[in-house]
């Protein structure tokens, strides 16, 4: 992530330094709360429940893929959108499964201790808290998988434990004021509760699995008992965790009429009560080109006899029927009418470049309170909404995210665009967000077709509300030695981002544009940097383009032997200046007439090893002002302000935080040549972990520079901003990321914008 590498990494030296406090100016910054897709290996949605079509709670277990359950999840559904509530996280806590008999009493159960204890929480309409459970006798290991509740005084929880010599089932009642532990059959052997459904408080079903198949018990008020249910027929050996058929979900909506779900080794499992026996159901069996795949049901929910919906997710398996090989493709959604299954149109999870390798696009658990109105949950942070038609997608808040904004272009202070990348396990996506003057919002943007390693957008600017340029890369490839990509450039109508073809250098390997300006609809230009092989060696050239309104043509640059090219800003179509740096490690900076580029000289800091300028803005021709970094010996990073005052260019003094280890500056906006704001970190750390990084922002009044408070998020492990845009003198917006937890396994890495004046 360029970000993480490039913007919160700093010096070298100094990890042990103690932050140091901003010094006080008249200026300061605030933040304004901005999107941050979620990272879809973070959290597997387990559970979830709805009192009605406008109030649903989901849990699940909040982690990374390096890390995959360090804690808790939940968040709630208003009818219109999912958003995060707090929730009590023990030490090892999972949220398995939740039960709402209104939208201001629910219970959540799981496990906390890894598994050494059980967890149940309540909601009371105002806060989750968590309510004492019991352990059975003996246990070393337990966890509650299921629960229903019929009312706010009866609930049923189920699960299974296991202590150091054999393993049970697990059932626990809640009676109003405490749960206790209920006895519970016991077939013997691997398997156990995973679900359970309760008509009322004295006629419920729970179902799950044994060693001898599916297995389904009956709560008539006073007893649990085990109710015979039919078991498929299975090839020898087809068996999972020593375990034939299983039954994960079930829904009763009345003593004489349930549905449970489940799947054997090679189909779907459906299963009917009729108040006296189960019975097997026929239900669509999706299979693969070659016979391969087979379907899952993991959850079902029933609002009527006549109406019940399953989810589940198809699965691929291999010859041997391993179930460590037996990988999830696809979500998939059955419905019920009455007489017969049949599979439901709608999304099918999240596309494949979305999925981490361990958390798919896989759906966990429905809730249906009316017919025409469900919810499901699933894995890859996966919501999805049901109508009484089709499914649709219903986006979770980010509890979990790995997403970064790098330039942002405003028009005015109500209309701006900021571009960056949406991070996650097993690629990287393009990602645009808009602000209107009161709320940050992504805006969908095409992505490069087969794009599987990355796609990312680094610049962005905007000549009117209705015509915006985005610029940047991609990366296709099976390895990362072998990849194939290109330019990635987008155009904003006013109504909707495309993607624009340009034209690709001679010999090129792969070309990425790192900044654009448009200073008119008809006229932008933009600079990267190209790769070429020379002697077996990869060489990146600076390059430029320029964008007539119609079509991109390269403008060439004075031919060098390596560098880059990293921002450039237009006056008008005849005058821009683009900086980067050089084969040398040093400061490199161009000027463009309106017919071909020009060299011009930059000073290097005494003592440099690499400098770069990384962000340019010119309020005139003769007012520049360049920002970036250099490096001492000792690895130590300075921020460097470079002035054009039509001539020639001159290093400006910008001091740093009293007491900074280092500093960086990476963009810059000035509104005339006496107002120029720039943007970065300090205090930061080349490598990892990413500790004491912390924002920079800085004023010039065209005599001096200063250090600005600026804002950062509580809690924050890292954050920087990466890009700035000044409207008015008298505000500008800034837009970066922070870091939600140190160390190179976390997926905590969220998008951050500041306004400031």
């Amino acid at each position: 992530m360029l970000l993480v590498i490039g913007l919160l990494a700093g010096p070298m030296g100094g990890i042990d330094a103690a932050p140091a406090p901003l010094p006080s100016a008249a200026a300061g910054w605030s933040i304004t709360p901005s999107a941050s897709p979620f990272d879809p290996a973070a959290i597997p949605w387990t559970g979830v429940s709805c009192s009605s079509d406008t109030s649903c709670f989901a849990v699940g277990m909040r982690g990374t893929f390096e890390s995959p359950y360090p804690g808790v999840a939940v968040e709630r559904w208003d009818g219109a959108t999912w958003s995060i509530v707090d929730a009590p996280n023990p030490a090892g806590a999972t949220l398995s499964a939740v039960s709402c008999p209104s939208a201001t009493s629910c219970f959540a159960v799981g496990s906390t201790d890894s598994g050494a204890g059980t967890l149940v929480e309540q909601w009371n309409g105002t806060a989750w808290s968590v309510v004492a459970s019991p352990a059975p006798s003996g246990a070393t290991s337990m966890s509650l998988l299921g629960v229903s509740c019929p009312s706010a005084s009866s609930c049923f929880a189920v699960g299974g434990y296991s202590t150091a010599t054999a393993g049970g089932t697990l059932v626990e009642q809640w009676d109003g004021s405490a749960w206790s532990v209920v006895a519970s059959p016991n077939p013997g052997g691997p398997g156990g509760l995973q679900a359970v459904s309760c008509v009322d408080p004295a006629n419920c079903v729970a179902v799950g699995a044994s060693a001898a198949g599916p297995l389904a018990e009956q709560w008539d008020g006073a007893a649990w008992s085990i109710v015979p249910t039919p078991n498929p027929k299975i090839a020898p050996g087809e068996t999972m965790f020593g375990v034939e058929t299983n039954l994960d979900g079930v829904s009763c909506t009345s003593t004489t009429s349930c549905v449970a779900v489940g799947f054997t080794p090679s189909d779907p499992l459906v299963e009917q009560w009729d108040g006296t026996r189960w019975s097997i159901r026929s239900s669509p069996d999706t299979k693969g080109p070659h016979g391969d795949n087979v379907i899952e049901l993991r959850s079902v929910s029933c609002s009527s006899a006549a109406s019940c919906n399953a989810v589940g997710n198809s699965i691929e398996i291999s010859l041997s029927n391993d179930l460590a090989d037996r990988a999830p493709t696809a979500s998939v959604a059955e419905h019920w009418n009455g007489t017969s299954w049949s599979a439901v149109a709608g999304p099918k999870g999240v596309p494949a470049s979305r999925q981490g390798p361990a958390q798919l696009g896989q759906l966990s658990a429905v809730s249906c309170p009316t017919a025409s109105s469900c919810a499901a949950v699933g894995n890859s942070a996966l919501a999805e909404h049901y109508d009484g038609r089709s499914w649709s997608i219903a986006p979770v808040a980010a509890t979990s995210s790995f997403s970064e904004l790098v330039s942002i272009s405003c028009r005015s202070a109500t209309n701006c665009f900021a571009v960056g990348d949406a991070g996650f396990t097993g690629g990287i996506e393009g990602l645009i967000e808009h602000w209107d003057g009161a709320t940050w919002s992504v805006v969908p943007s095409p992505q490069p077709a087969g794009t599987d390693l990355f796609a990312q957008l680094y610049g962005v600017s905007c000549a009117s509300p209705t015509s915006c340029i985005a610029v940047g890369g991609y990366s296709r490839s099976t390895t990362f030695s072998n990849s194939t990509g290109g330019a990635l450039i987008e155009r904003w109508n006013g109504a909707r981002w495309s993607m624009v073809a340009s034209p690709v250098p001679a010999h090129s390997t792969g070309v990425i544009f790192k900044g654009v300006s448009c200073p008119s609809a008809s006229s932008c230009n933009a600079v990267g940097t190209y790769g070429i092989v020379v002697s077996n060696n990869l060489v990146t050239l600076p390059l430029a383009e320029h964008w007539n309104g119609i079509r991109w043509s390269i403008a060439p640059v004075p031919k060098r032997s390596d560098g880059q090219l990293n921002a450039v800003s237009c006056w008008s179509n005849t005058f821009c200046t683009a900086v980067g740096y050089s084969a040398a490690g040093r400061p490199a900076a161009e000027r463009w007439n309106g017919a071909s580029w020009v060299v011009t000289a930059v000073p290097s800091p005494k003592g440099t090893t690499y400098s770069t300028l990384d962000g340019v803005s010119c309020p005139t021709p003769a007012s520049c002002t360049a920002v970036g970094s250099w490096f001492s010996t000792s690895g130590t990073a300075t921020a460097l302000v470079e002035r054009w005052n039509g001539t020639t260019w001159s290093i400006v003094p910008a001091p740093g935080p009293a007491g900074a280890v280092g500093t960086t500056l990476t963009a810059v906006s000035c509104h005339g040549p006496a107002k120029c704001t720039a943007v970065g970190g300090h205090d930061g750390l080349v490598g990892y972990p990413f500790t004491g990084d912390h924002p920079l922002v800085e004023e010039s009044n065209g005599a001096s520079w200063s250090v600005v408070p600026a804002a950062e998020p509580a809690g924050s492990h890292g954050t920087a901003l990466a890009g700035v845009s000044c409207p008015t003198a008298a505000g500008c917006i800034a837009a970066g990321a922070h870091l939600v937890a140190a160390g190179i396994d976390s997926s905590g890495l969220f998008t951050l914008t500041e306004q400031g004046r």
